[in-house]
């Protein structure tokens, strides 16, 4: 009852014509900061399955990101996919109730608070999240350039992100997502020029290192096959190269 309360006032204010930006400052930080991010992530879940707001969801999270309250952002996007795992969701469906947000966001300019975001959920324990989001992101909503986008912000701009987007690439290949991660390094190689794309082959060669060190060989061969297929043959000789230096 108190979330359908939460959701109609949420509702009644987008009608009101309310100033999101404001509102996340005033409202929703103030809530994170006083430790209450869950009851924000139940008004944003009930908003997204019940009361047909998802769109005000989605503005109010990239109001967060666009205005730099990027902690905020990531304490109620964690809270957000763990209300949604305990209402029975997968980790897949989850990753679908907050991609709209991320894809607004890259759109927008804001990489890389996004690659904070997930830096900062990858170190909280939730990786899983983080690779299904950008499965969802590159293959249900036909974005692999957000992906790579937010990937190439991780390197460049966040402690760690280089390691980070090995990782979730790494783990996204050994779940079978080939052709997703293969889409978003190629299309990382198309975004930077010819004498910065050191860092993509870096990361890709990681992710295969990581692969074969698991064990996963034959994920490592059939993502360099669609990655060449896509035209990164360039990526994968020169990922070999890395690997034997």
């Amino acid at each position: 009852e108190r979330s359908r309360g939460l959701g109609d006032v949420y509702k009644r204010q987008v009608l009101l014509g309310l100033n999101l930006e404001e509102f996340c400052r005033d409202v929703v930080v103030r809530m994170v900061e006083q430790k209450n991010e869950v009851s924000v992530a139940k008004l944003e879940l009930y908003a997204i399955t019940k009361s047909g707001a998802a769109q005000l969801v989605q503005q109010l999270s990239v109001a967060l990101l666009c205005s730099g309250h990027v902690r905020h952002a990531a304490a109620v996007t964690i809270a957000v996919v763990e209300e949604c795992e305990d209402a029975g969701m997968s980790p897949m469906t989850a990753a679908a109730c907050v991609a709209p947000a991320v894809i607004a966001a890259v759109d927008d300019g804001h990489g890389h608070e996004v690659a904070m975001v997930q830096k900062i959920m990858v170190d909280n324990g939730h990786k899983e999240e983080v690779v299904c989001m950008t499965v969802y992101i590159a293959r249900d909503m036909g974005r692999p350039d957000v992906v790579a986008i937010g990937t190439l912000d991780a390197i460049e701009a966040v402690e760690g992100g280089e390691d980070m987007a090995a990782g979730v690439a790494a783990a996204a290949m050994m779940k079978g997502f080939h052709d997703e991660v293969a889409a978003a390094a190629v299309n990382m190689n198309r975004l930077v020029s010819n004498n910065r794309n050191d860092c993509v082959i870096k990361v890709v060669a990681a992710a295969a290192v990581q692969g074969v060190e698991s064990n996963r060989p034959s994920d490592v061969v059939k993502d360099s096959a669609d990655r060449a297929a896509r035209g990164g043959r360039d990526l994968v000789s020169g990922s070999l190269r890395y690997m034997e230096h």
